[in-house]
């Protein structure tokens, strides 16, 4: 920065016609690199005021940077006076709320403290009868989730499926029975809606199964039907409804003819020969990918969902479009349901349609390499249970 003193007389005349003229220090600063503190002390003890004298000031360049000045003045009053009129509306507004709060703690007298009760417990069961309903899928027994490769995060094989299966068995008759006691529950339902084995779909799959997918499909139909016969103590009646999945397929490629040709279709024609001698359960084993099973009334369509595109990461405006679609498709043949179940996207959560339930159901092997190091993310091993009422549904 410069001082007035390193002037020459020429600067000198300059300055001070400027100033008469009522450029402001500022703007003057600028042009001689003197700090506009240093020019306004220099001006009053020389007694250089505005329009004192006559001015010199004639060029354009000194007006437009005065007029550039006095803008950037008037909108930064502007913009003070604006967040001032907003302060004080925002205390306004506040004091006005305390004032408003102080009048109602005055005004209103608090309720009278009441004697507590024993709670009542209903004794006779509700009414109308239910049916639990089972979802399972996404068992992929024979693969192994390595506890190293997840740092610890998971780990799956077909030692952890059989503990689950006995697992799964043992939760759903102790929630049942919890409902038993108000209401009438004869009936179990389970749909079973694929990937029920590992598979050879991917070649890391293949590389890294427990065993190949012959084994995996015996060893998976034995313990389901081990679970279903012990189950078939506890209720009158037990229907099993099948729907196959993507990773029981026999090829990598994925094909629409003859979807059925899939190791899932043979663990459910395992099960049903294991279980044919009891008579209370029974079996549905459609080619089709979907079926549409009654339980109480309720129509539910399920499916392994796989051939469901998401969006963004979100499947569930692919799952939107394809109830939407699949309702017109079967409204041709007069055909209709209420809910909807699927599998197949190994996070469960439920929402409501307008006219039923739609449940996506969780899986057996919890978090995997695929899930955490392609997607980021881990899953808790979960599947879903629900009771259905004769008359209100799910």
């Amino acid at each position: 920065m410069n001082v007035p003193s390193q002037l020459s007389d020429v600067q000198v005349k300059e300055l001070d016609a400027a100033r008469r003229a009522g450029v402001s220090s500022i703007v003057l600063g600028k042009k001689y690199h003197i700090h506009p503190g240093t020019l306004r002390d220099w001006f009053a003890k020389r007694n250089v005021v505005v329009g004192s004298g006559p001015s010199i000031l004639t060029t354009p360049v000194d007006i437009g940077e005065q007029v550039k000045h006095d803008r950037e003045l008037e909108a930064a009053k502007a913009q003070a006076k604006h967040y001032s009129r907003l302060y004080r509306r925002a205390i306004r507004d506040s004091s006005a709320q305390d004032m408003l709060v102080d009048v109602m703690r005055e005004a209103v007298t608090a309720l009278p403290v009441l004697t507590p009760h024993s709670v009542s417990v209903p004794r006779d069961k509700a009414k109308g009868t239910h049916t639990a309903l089972a979802f399972l899928s996404d068992l992929h027994n024979g693969e192994v989730v390595s506890a190293e490769s997840m740092g610890n995060l998971g780990q799956y094989d077909m030692e952890i499926f059989r503990q689950r299966v006995g697992l799964w068995t043992e939760k759903l008759l102790h929630l049942v029975n919890l409902r038993r006691g108000r209401l009438e529950i004869p009936r179990l339902a389970i749909f079973e809606d694929g990937d029920l084995v590992s598979g050879l779909i991917h070649d890391e799959l293949v590389r890294t199964n427990q065993v190949n997918v012959m084994e995996q499909a015996t060893v998976t139909a034995m313990l389901l039907s081990h679970a279903i016969a012990q189950l078939s103590q506890h209720f009158e009646e037990i229907h099993i409804s099948c729907t196959v999945g993507n990773h029981g397929r026999n090829q990598q490629k994925k094909e629409f003819k003859e979807t059925h040709v899939s190791w899932d279709y043979i663990c459910y024609q395992l099960q049903a020969m294991y279980l044919k001698d009891y008579a209370n359960v029974t079996f549905d084993i459609p080619k089709s990918l979907w079926a549409i099973t009654k339980v109480e009334n309720t129509n539910w369509l399920h499916f392994h969902g796989h051939g469901i595109q998401g969006w963004n990461g979100i499947p569930f405006y692919g799952i939107s479009r394809a109830v939407k679609a699949l309702r017109e498709a079967l409204a041709v043949d007069e055909r209709s349901f209420d809910s909807v179940a699927m599998g197949h996207f190994h996070v469960p959560w439920t929402c409501q349609m307008p006219t039923g339930l739609l449940v996506v159901n969780g899986n057996w092997k919890g978090g995997d390499e695929f899930s955490l190091n392609g997607l980021h993310t881990i899953t808790r091993p979960t599947q879903l249970l629900s009771i259905v009422h004769e008359k209100y549904g799910a």
